[in-house]
């Protein structure tokens, strides 16, 4: 799938080659090895469940492509109706949902400006916060765990969904309490303004991811891989619900468009564009190409 050896061998490091210990009356036992997978809880792990789904996916277009195997196509004018599909259900033993339902730790159809959404998230990062105890740790130890554990919980849902402000605040609040040396019951002054401290180190920060900006880069990589990969088996359904790529997110169209589109598509189109200065736009360039994509 074109990933560099280097990535390769980390991948292979976090699921073959890592350690744990057992906890008996309190006291660690000896620490062995994991012969293969992640721990539960590992924002790693749905990552390594798509990039697998996305090579079986490429797999099986090489062998219908071949003529090997042979797809069933279902009408495109079928109705699923309550009754079939809990026919369905019955015989292929499996259970229906509703709308909204969890995938890989993803709320599929959930409003994603409501806080209930997120609930999971921040109570994770309480429950972080009220375990650690913050006092015994460095300024340098306190950084080091905002940014390799209370920013990364958040990733999976990053990278789908965009925060609400009220919950990038709390989120914001939880690293302030660790970075100050606070707790879940207290709070301390904090003597540097927020913004101030999740500048570059190289301009007097301290390099804490700013989660507003982090949520927006990631929601803008499906821009990005709406625009250049067009091998994806979800290209052709997008391109067929909203239209050509470049020109939603490059020429600003598709405006009129977004009050029938879904919650996530019209995060992603805002995310980046002309009621934000346009920042996606004006980083990135065009290549003339075979004309599909260009408007006039």
């Amino acid at each position: 799938m074109g990933f560099a050896e280097g990535w390769r061998r980390w991948i292979r490091a976090c699921v073959c080659q890592s350690s744990m210990f057992v906890l008996v009356n309190g006291s660690p036992t000896e620490e062995f090895s994991l012969g293969k997978g992640l721990r539960q809880g590992d924002p790693m792990s749905p990552f390594l469940f798509l990039i697998v789904a996305e090579g079986l996916s490429r797999l099986m277009n090489k062998v219908v492509e071949s003529g090997s195997f042979h797809g069933y196509k279902v009408n495109n004018n079928l109705m699923f109706h309550t009754l079939f599909l809990r026919a369905s259900s019955s015989f292929l033993h499996c259970g229906v949902d509703s709308i909204p339902f969890r995938f890989l730790g993803i709320p599929v159809g959930a409003n994603p400006r409501r806080k209930a959404t997120w609930l999971p998230i921040i109570d994770s990062m309480k429950k972080r916060l009220g375990v650690w105890n913050s006092l015994l740790l460095s300024i340098g130890g306190r950084v080091a765990l905002i940014n390799s554990v209370l920013s990364s919980l958040p990733l999976y849902f990053f990278s789908f969904l965009k925060a609400s402000v009220c919950v990038l605040k709390e989120m914001m609040s939880i690293q302030r309490n660790i970075l100050w040396g606070g707790g879940m019951d207290r709070s301390k002054i904090c003597w540097v303004s927020w913004d101030s401290i999740c500048q570059p180190k190289d301009k007097g920060g301290l390099g804490i991811k700013n989660l507003e900006s982090f949520n927006d880069s990631l929601l803008c990589k499906w821009k990005w891989r709406c625009l250049n990969d067009l091998s994806a088996s979800w290209f052709n359904l997008l391109h067929f619900r909203y239209g050509s790529f470049a020109a939603n997110f490059l020429y600003g169209e598709g405006r009129e468009g977004l009050k029938h589109a879904s919650i996530w598509w019209r995060d992603m189109w805002k995310t980046g564009g002309a009621e934000e200065e346009g920042w996606f736009v004006n980083n990135i360039s065009s290549i003339l190409g075979d004309d599909n994509n260009i408007a006039f």
